[in-house]
């Protein structure tokens, strides 16, 4: 099953269109379809709010979350978790 695949960007947010058995469809009727799915999918990435910056973790933080895990890793290497199952 031959597909049509559209990625479409827009303000750092991305949308793909998959369009199936296109090999099958008219020409013009498929430029019809592309044409629609193209300003429906931009006026939906249009009305989303703005993508937010991704936060970055505090060195101290990070610092703690692996202090964490090898502590569990440790207790689990030694036995000491229950298991519940």
């Amino acid at each position: 099953m031959p597909k049509l695949w559209l990625p479409l960007s827009y303000g750092g947010r991305t949308r793909n269109i998959l369009i199936p058995y296109s090999q099958n469809i008219d020409d013009t009727q498929l430029d019809e379809i592309i044409h629609w799915q193209t300003e429906k999918t931009m006026n939906e990435l249009k009305k989303l709010p703005p993508k937010q910056p991704m936060s970055v973790m505090k060195k101290k933080e990070v610092v703690e979350a692996l202090r964490d895990f090898t502590d569990f890793v440790n207790r689990k290497k030694s036995g000491e978790t229950k298991k519940y199952y």
